[in-house]
């Protein structure tokens, strides 16, 4: 089971947005990719740069199946 972190991009929409990182694919192109994490604690820990204070719950983690 890997972890992803999410961002709420716009309230009104409830439109959300995953954290990535670029991969590079077979044909040597980067694409983005969510940044998954092993643990919950790893992906809560490295949340915490998205989270403005007052607005915690615009931050989820969430169980990412591939």
């Amino acid at each position: 089971m890997k972890y992803a972190i999410m961002v709420l991009f716009d309230p009104e929409q409830d439109d959300w947005l995953f954290v990535t990182e670029q991969v590079e694919n077979e044909e040597g192109l980067k694409i983005p990719q969510p940044l998954l994490f092993d643990s919950i604690e790893e992906a809560a820990e490295h949340s915490l740069i998205w989270v403005e204070t007052g607005k915690e719950d615009n931050v989820s983690i969430v169980i990412y199946d591939e």
